[in-house]
């Protein structure tokens, strides 16, 4: 298990890995000293529902659990689909012929 853990700890990113510490620096009073969950999270100025979710992800993954995750979509196209693409830019392309809504001859 403490091998599992390291294993798990050891392929964070820094970045990672100083998020897991502030994170768990934060729920330290609960786990620790006996605060609420709620105390923590007035104090901390964070929702009380992600101090929660922290607490769960804690309790079943540990230190390494902590860290922010990839994104699940991460390497597939996020956004506008390319026929909206193309389609807006063929839109833009196009000369659009306006009829001129006032007389010039009108005050003669």
């Amino acid at each position: 298990m403490e091998e599992e853990l390291s294993v798990k700890l050891a392929g964070l990113t820094p970045r990672q890995r100083e998020c897991a510490l502030e994170r768990y620096a934060l729920l330290r009073p609960c786990l620790e000293e006996g605060m609420t969950q709620s105390w923590v999270a007035r104090e901390q100025q964070v929702s009380l529902s992600r101090v929660q979710r922290w607490m769960r992800v804690y309790r079943e993954k540990g230190l390494s659990g902590l860290a922010p995750g990839g994104r699940a979509d991460r390497g597939q196209v996020r956004g506008v689909p390319e026929e909206l693409i193309a389609l807006i830019e063929g839109l833009g392309l196009e000369r659009i012929e306006r009829e001129v809504g006032c007389d010039s001859r009108a005050g003669e």
